[in-house]
């Protein structure tokens, strides 16, 4: 497989977990990332790993659904950063989210965004209009069909004010 494609696939499976946490049943646990509090290491890697090994079966709809190591390795170092830092990523996404409140933000865009924000802070090898370009990619591939517009339009605001040197 073509190296090129391993922090794609890794951002996807990064994307997917995080949309999974952003899911109601984890309204707590997303409460106390809010808040600042540290997460809980042996929950969240049981919850990877549960995670990671659905995803890993292979069936009709999902024939490929492999991930190399070093995909997984660097969508760990995304979901990491994100799960460490959530309430620097929501203070981000709500300072230039033009008058929207997060709550009312789609949770698939939210999750592309906030993805977006911590990769742009945390993982300075990639360039931030690749990682801006991947996250309009993937609100093209699982947002709505106005996703793709909305995530660029925050994207764009976030990436000329955090990050304009």
């Amino acid at each position: 497989m073509n190296n090129k494609l391993h922090p794609t696939l890794a951002r996807e499976y990064a994307l997917k977990f995080l949309y999974h946490i952003q899911l109601s049943e984890f309204k707590d646990y997303k409460k106390k990332l809010e808040d600042g509090e540290q997460y809980d290491a042996s929950a969240f890697d049981a919850k990877l790993n549960l995670f990671h090994e659905s995803y890993s079966e292979q069936d009709l709809d999902h024939p490929d659904n492999t991930l190399p190591a070093s995909a997984l390795f660097y969508a760990k170092h995304l979901i990491l950063n994100f799960i460490s830092n959530y309430k620097y990523l929501i203070e981000t996404a709500q300072k230039n989210s033009k008058g929207w409140k997060k709550e009312n933000i789609d949770k698939i865009d939210l999750t592309i965004i906030l993805l977006a924000i911590c990769e742009m802070k945390f993982s300075k090898d990639t360039p931030k209009k690749v990682v801006v370009n991947e996250a309009i990619n993937m609100a093209k591939k699982y947002g709505k069909e106005e996703s793709f517009a909305f995530v660029n339009g925050i994207l764009d605001s976030i990436l000329n004010t955090e990050f304009s040197n």
